[in-house]
């Protein structure tokens, strides 16, 4: 799949009028487009994502209203984006209708409009509407456009816990999504055909589409309830490692003597030494609470009672069956009489009146079970009431310690630096943060609500699932078809989790493998790629990191052999030092495909080790300078010639397609008072 940009066009917006031409001499390789601050590039950067991806199409006024210019007060304007897909041409347009009052006064109540256009490779010009073609449309919604027109606040998200977006990203080059639709698919014709099951009559069709209904009500919060516990796990992961690595940020900070962090370390390891002693006791109490003898002196007192009376018993181990059949063998009774008929019978009818040896043998361990027990030396009669006073007690000592432990570190905040003093609170919100995650995850793991509709208990509400299921497959096509929508579906989050593991492996190494050469005098390693980018042994990264990091993640991304997308770089270098800028450029130039097309905006101060160096590695053929400023806001006697035949100029803007012209522009702004674009 290839897609490359032509052209754009815009008028009447907070951007300079005029065509942008990325193909005059066809496509390059690289496009500087340079253009100094305030005139407008982040309006261009933002109405190239709402242009390929139709997010306007539901805007309110509010946010339409932003591209309002007030220096042209213009009611109306248009954006135009020409572009290619796999060599064939497609357009969007967006014509805008402001409402000037309301943009003007910035009022919430705005009602301005946009409205879409679309020109296909079949020709015929611009048709209402947002209309992509089918082929290309699932590659350029509004969380895939932002991989390839890259900014600085999507390269914070990537490394941001908030945010899914760094793997998302695998989801969206991957095409997983793909997967995820086609779930869905098979949950909506099992649902349709559950309910239109020819086999059941109205009262029956009424009935499976209520136990449906609710199956999937239950389903749904059973996912919600999942989601929270999974969440939070990851959460509480990332957490303790924040924890960890801010903590040994505070160790080695001198900035404080090292016997006042001495005091409160000693705190904390008296408050953690007690809590591993609470764990301790609480499951020895549990233990003891398990025996019943150790919960009331009652139970004591009745065993005492059935040992005695068992003694009282004296049962004889001899005194068995066995023995009275062995008597009926005799000539004679023990008592002297002859063992005639008569007597045998009433050895058998009365013989099961006394004890038989296994009988015998289980009282007469009960007994002796009982004594061993509760005559012992070690046998503790009160052990119950001393485990009670014991537990108070170690309450009571972790209380007083988390005491001193908080006026310690509070102690340590106040007399700390700002710096340390930051990393301190840091740790605390940390500590908070985990405590009502814990909370929220114990609430749903020990919930025994049993009212279906309040329950937060995964294990009633998967119970009530299946009863619902079994409901359901009482049609027997129903039971078949879900079989095979589950093998299908299994099939598909096996499939995802297969490519993903596959792909991330491999971008974490590339990736890893550049930043090696970027910052060799820095270890700035990608540790995972799960939800967000975590840097090993890093908290965070600084926005030079970030960025750089990012846009090689993308690069590599983007880089994959079935994509050869366009990318679009927003003022890629401003915080980036000098001399990792000089190593990114290095690295862009051998991961930019030899017929992509990489496009960045760029400040004249950014050309330093960047653009400069990409000039110097790659033939001159392969890059499109452009140079575009506000013609009022800078005056040409402050500026280099112009020359002609590669310049256009409109009301308000000047285009120039110049390598010199680019490489010496230094702007200085001449128009104050004028309302800078962005």
């Amino acid at each position: 799949m290839e897609l490359k940009i032509s052209e754009w066009r815009s008028e009447g917006l907070r951007c300079p009028d005029g065509v942008v031409n990325l193909k005059k001499n066809g496509f390059k390789r690289f496009n500087f487009v340079q253009m100094p601050n305030g005139t407008g590039k982040t309006t261009y950067l933002e109405l190239i994502q709402s242009a390929l991806s139709g997010s306007l199409e539901e805007a309110d006024g509010k946010t339409i209203g932003k591209y309002y210019n007030p220096s042209t007060k213009s009611e109306n304007g248009y954006f135009e984006l020409h572009a290619e897909w796999n060599s064939k041409k497609i357009s969007f347009r967006i014509d805008f209708n402001f409402d000037i009052e309301a943009c003007k006064t910035k009022s919430a109540n705005n009602k301005s409009k946009a409205k879409y256009s679309t020109e296909s490779a079949m020709g015929g010009g611009f048709t209402p509407g947002y209309k992509p073609p089918r082929e290309i449309k699932r590659l350029i919604t509004p969380g895939f456009v932002k991989l390839f027109v890259f900014d600085g606040e999507f390269a914070s998200q990537l490394f941001n816990p908030g945010y899914s977006t760094a793997f998302d990203c695998l989801d969206s080059i991957c095409q997983l999504n793909i997967l995820d639709n086609l779930e869905e698919a098979l949950a909506t014709y099992y649902k349709n055909n559950v309910i239109e099951s020819s086999k059941s009559s109205a009262k029956t069709q009424a009935g499976i589409t209520k136990a449906v209904k609710e199956r999937d009500e239950y389903q749904k919060r059973v996912d919600e309830l999942n989601k929270i516990l999974t969440d939070g796990e990851k959460d509480l992961i990332r957490i303790d490692k924040e924890i960890k690595n801010t903590e040994n940020e505070i160790n080695e900070d001198n900035s404080l003597g090292s016997n006042t962090k001495k005091i409160v370390q000693e705190k904390k390891d008296l408050v953690d030494g007690l809590q591993k002693e609470y764990e301790k006791f609480t499951q020895e109490y549990f233990s003891v609470i398990q025996n019943p003898i150790n919960l009331s002196e009652k139970f004591v007192t009745a065993l005492d009672d059935l040992q005695d009376n068992l003694y009282k018993l004296r049962i004889p181990a001899s005194a068995t069956k066995a023995f009275f059949e062995e008597l009926k063998e005799e000539r004679e009774c023990i008592c002297d009489r002859n063992m005639d008929e008569k007597s045998k019978n009433a050895i058998d009818k009365n013989k099961e009146k006394f004890f038989d040896e296994d009988r015998a043998s289980i009282y007469n361990k009960l007994k002796s079970d009982i004594r061993d027990k509760i005559k012992s030396e070690d046998f503790d009669r009160n052990i119950l009431e001393r485990k009670n006073t014991e537990f108070d007690k170690l309450v009571d000592q972790q209380a007083e310690a988390k005491t001193n432990y908080d006026v310690a570190r509070e102690q340590l905040k106040q007399s700390a630096p700002e710096v340390l003093a930051k990393k301190l609170a840091k740790i605390d919100g940390l500590i908070k943060d985990k405590e009502t995650i814990t909370n929220q995850i114990d609430n749903i793991k020990n919930n025994n609500e049993q009212d279906i509709k309040k329950t937060k208990s995964i294990k009633i509400l998967n119970q009530a699932i299946k009863e619902k299921t079994s409901t359901i497959d009482q049609i027997e096509e129903n039971i078949s078809l879900r079989d095979d929508i589950e093998k299908i579906k299994g099939l598909c989050s096996n499939i995802k989790i297969d490519v993903k593991k596959e792909v991330k492996d491999k971008v974490l190494n590339t990736c890893n493998n550049q930043l090696a050469e970027i910052f060799k005098d820095k270890s700035i390693v990608i540790e995972d790629i799960e939800e967000y980018i975590s840097l090993s042994q890093q908290s965070g990264a600084s926005m030079g990191q970030q960025l750089t990091t990012g846009m090689l993640y993308l690069a590599i991304l983007l880089g994959r052999e079935n994509f050869n997308f366009f990318t679009i770089f927003d003022s890629p270098c401003g915080p980036i030092d000098l001399h990792v800028r000089d190593d990114l450029s290095n690295s862009l130039t051998d991961l930019i495909k030899d017929n992509g097309q990489f496009i960045t905006f760029v400040q004249s101060a950014e050309r330093v080790n960047f653009t400069e160096t990409i000039e110097k590695k790659v033939n001159e053929n392969e890059i499109n300078y452009l140079t575009i400023y506000d013609k009022d806001r800078f005056p040409s006697e402050g500026l280099p010639s112009l020359p002609d035949e590669k310049t256009e100029q409109t009301t308000n803007g000047v285009f120039v397609y110049d390598k010199t012209f680019f490489n010496v522009f230094n702007p200085t702004s001449n128009s104050s008072n004028k309302e800078i674009n962005v």
